[in-house]
């Protein structure tokens, strides 16, 4: 009987120690997953990144990613006696226009970050990519016995992900793939446009609840949430 239950306690406790504490910009994703990764390796995991596996290994797979070769990457696996977390991430921000932190230092030097973070917009395909991230686990989960659980976190600048859009912007994608705090029931997400080969339909399992914590880095308002999958 493998004890899943106090690693992903233990992992997500982890988690929003690192998300709640930190005190630097995350300049991308890819920036967020090396230092959650050392972070995790340091409170005494086993830490994998770019986790490995082959998409034959998971039915419906390919109908959720049909244009992916036949390898899957998962951001970054945790594990101990036996058990796994896979956990995946999402990093989407807009531009910072505060030039007045001065704490940011580039080579010893205080620097501007307004042209480094810059605006990614598309929010809807942001929410799209959230929510089939919780799919991708959910096929994981099923397949592999020792997988219990897995996280999925979002982390943001970007308010247009945390607040309800005016009523006269609601749309069906919107809708479908809301990210504002509540439970969200819709079990089967469709996406609007006529690009399903980039958007295919997909069914997640269950209803989740979304919380957002919000945490300030460096004097810059961000977002956060994590789901439990």
């Amino acid at each position: 009987q493998f004890d899943t239950m106090a690693l992903i306690h233990n992992v997500w406790s982890d988690i929003e120690g690192f998300l709640n504490n930190n005190t630097s910009i995350f300049f991308n994703e890819r920036d967020l997953q090396m230092h959650l990764a050392v972070f995790l390796k340091q409170q005494n995991y086993d830490v994998d990144v770019e986790y490995r596996i082959t998409k034959k290994n998971l039915t419906k797979y390919g109908a959720l990613y049909p244009w992916d070769e036949n390898v899957i990457s998962i951001d970054i696996v945790v594990s101990q006696d036996g058990v796994y977390v896979p956990i995946e991430l999402k990093f989407k921000t807009r531009m910072i226009k505060n030039d007045s932190i001065s704490t940011f230092l580039r080579f010893g030097e205080a620097t501007s970050l307004s042209d480094i973070v810059r605006n990614q917009s598309a929010q809807d395909l942001g929410r799209y990519g959230f929510w089939k991230d919780v799919k991708r686990l959910e096929l994981i989960k099923d397949r592999f016995k020792r997988v219990d659980n897995g996280i999925v976190i979002f982390l943001t600048n970007d308010d247009n992900y945390v607040m309800c859009p005016k009523a006269m912007s609601v749309s069906y994608n919107y809708e479908q793939f809301s990210m504002t705090s509540g439970l969200k029931k819709h079990l089967t997400r469709h996406w609007s446009k006529s690009i399903p080969k980039s958007c295919p339909d997909f069914e997640i399992n269950k209803t989740y609840d979304i919380y957002w914590e919000k945490p300030m880095y460096l004097g810059e308002q961000f977002y956060y949430c994590m789901l439990k999958v």
